[in-house]
């Protein structure tokens, strides 16, 4: 980001950038190419004072050199004009782009924290960042490596939901630790109608990745995702569907899958349960 960026639309709320005469000023060719935002609201960056009161971007035009780099810190929440100076040489991103730093308000392994997890029928735990991201991001279009005590805690390939095993995607929606894929007893389910299947329709749109999961009615594994981030669980059905947005944080989605494409689908799980040799009681 530019100069103008941080100290414009970055921090003028409820206004988005992309939707702004300097958009097209800062990157012109963007738009010729085709380029779809992901951003409406302008609410965004925000959010991240959620998590702590000192938050600190520093940001590098790709395509500028390393003395335009600048750093813009906010030390007291919003309470305060946030501070804008000159990047030092050891804090600029080598290639370009823009890294966000927040300490956080809680400590993430005690209650209430990033990390910490509550269990109703047992202590809590606390998980690893690597999980919890994943189980945010579970079906992104870029690739996310996560660090933590400055060592490699995972990944998550770009656009990976529809390759991984169906066991390896549920496991991240749950928030599960990570699973290695060569190992058949965690990753691949037990019964062929464990299989989460795709989607799509005449013309090859995908809608999602899922199976009929009736059974399971204290662990929902359903989730609507928007632009591959978790947006609200879904009962009945294991798997990701695709969504849309219905308010400006996010955190409520509902399916875009058409009548036709679902009721094949269905149909396609009936069968198969029917040929399934499953207890009656489940």
């Amino acid at each position: 980001m530019s100069q103008t960026f941080l100290t414009g639309p970055l921090i003028d709320f409820g206004n988005s950038f992309w939707k702004s005469s300097l958009a097209i000023q800062e990157f012109p060719g963007l738009a010729a190419a085709g380029m779809k935002s992901r951003g409406k609201y302008g609410i965004g960056f925000f959010s991240i004072f959620m998590l702590g009161d000192l938050v600190r971007v520093i940001s590098r035009r790709f395509d500028r050199d390393t003395q335009s780099a600048r750093v813009l810190e906010f030390r007291h929440r919003l309470g305060s004009r946030p501070n804008l100076r000159n990047a030092d040489p050891k804090e600029v991103p080598l290639d370009g782009g823009t890294r966000i730093e927040v300490k956080l308000s809680i400590n993430p392994f005690e209650p209430d924290g990033l990390l910490y997890r509550k269990n109703p029928f047992s202590k809590g735990k606390v998980v690893k960042l690597s999980s919890v991201i994943a189980a945010i991001a579970p079906a992104c279009d870029v690739m996310i490596t996560v660090n933590q005590d400055d060592e490699p805690s995972g990944e998550t390939a770009a656009a990976d939901w529809l390759e991984v095993k169906s066991g390896t995607l549920l496991n991240r929606i749950m928030g599960g630790e990570d699973v290695d894929e060569d190992d058949d007893d965690a990753s691949t389910p037990a019964n062929a109608w464990d299989e989460l299947r795709e989607l799509r329709d005449e013309n090859g749109k995908l809608y999602g990745r899922a199976r009929i999961d009736a059974s399971n009615q204290w662990r929902k594994c359903g989730l609507i995702i928007v632009d591959g981030l978790a947006a609200s669980k879904i009962g009945s059905i294991a798997g990701i569907l695709i969504g849309v947005e219905k308010t400006a944080s996010r955190n409520y989605a509902s399916p875009i899958v058409s009548a036709p494409v679902l009721a094949s689908w269905s149909s396609e799980q009936a069968t198969i349960l029917t040929a399934a040799e499953i207890p009656d009681a489940e």
